[in-house]
């Protein structure tokens, strides 16, 4: 190999490494946020949601409580999930946007 392909093969990888780096930084930055409560791992009233969590949710009983709406659990959920857990006298509302779980 010559010294011509050995700095065109750095440069590539160079070129690979920054477009990977910008592309986990845009990641990042686009996550969804929702806002959290009534969970253990709640970290203050809103968190980013990590893979595999793409939605936001809410679990509202279907039977009078002593809870107030603002005591519901909140927080990020996987969206196939959330759709499937309207049981137990629960209804999960599901949304996908920043927020969007008030």
């Amino acid at each position: 190999m010559n010294l011509i392909q050995s700095d065109y093969r750095s440069n590539n990888m160079k070129s690979v490494l920054v477009a990977l780096l910008i592309f986990v930084l845009l990641s990042q930055c686009e996550a969804l946020r929702c806002y959290c409560q009534g969970k253990s791992d709640c970290p203050g009233s809103e968190e980013t949601c990590s893979p595999p969590d793409n939605a936001c949710s809410t679990s509202i009983p279907l039977v009078p409580l002593d809870l107030r709406p603002q005591d519901y659990p909140k927080g990020c959920a996987m969206f196939h999930k959330c759709q499937k857990a309207t049981l137990r006298g629960t209804f999960n509302f599901c949304c996908t946007g920043d927020l969007c779980n008030s």
